[in-house]
């Protein structure tokens, strides 16, 4: 809740427009402002996610925009999970957990290209699963044959 807050704060205090996903694993969103107020917002939401004090930085994805106004306001909304997985109910190595999905605990590593091409073949097809995320638009951009 205090990290949901503090986004509707930044979001009025810096007059930025855009939509906002708060859970407990963290943040993801897209917002559009001046860049003075967007360099602020990722200042502050380094800060308040602990970047350089133990966290790793974040990936910021950034794009220029026209001067339309892509989003008519600032909205930020708290959610159980950033990724919807279903996994409420699951088996852990306590037992069943009715949590979401602790992804900074039970998440995978992030790999260099070279080491996931080398991974796909390695590892058998029966013991392999991959799941794409991407929206349409980047799914048409490229994929992987038959997926």
């Amino acid at each position: 809740a205090a990290l949901a807050e503090e986004q509707r704060r930044l979001g009025a205090e810096l007059r930025i427009c855009g939509r906002v996903l708060v859970a407990p694993e963290g943040i993801n969103g897209t917002v559009q402002g001046v860049e003075a107020a967007l360099a602020a917002y990722r200042a502050s939401v380094d800060a308040a996610l602990g970047v350089g004090a133990g966290c790793p930085p974040i990936d910021w994805k950034t794009s220029r925009g026209g001067s339309e106004a892509l989003f008519p306001d600032f909205a930020v909304k708290e959610v159980p999970e950033l990724v919807s997985f279903g996994f409420h109910g699951r088996r852990g190595a306590g037992g069943v957990v009715d949590a979401p999905l602790d992804v900074r605990a039970e998440g995978g590593a992030h790999l260099a290209p070279e080491d996931f091409h080398r991974l796909l073949g390695e590892t058998p097809r029966e013991g392999l699963c991959l799941i794409d995320v991407r929206n349409s638009f980047e799914y048409d951009i490229g994929h992987f044959e038959g997926a």
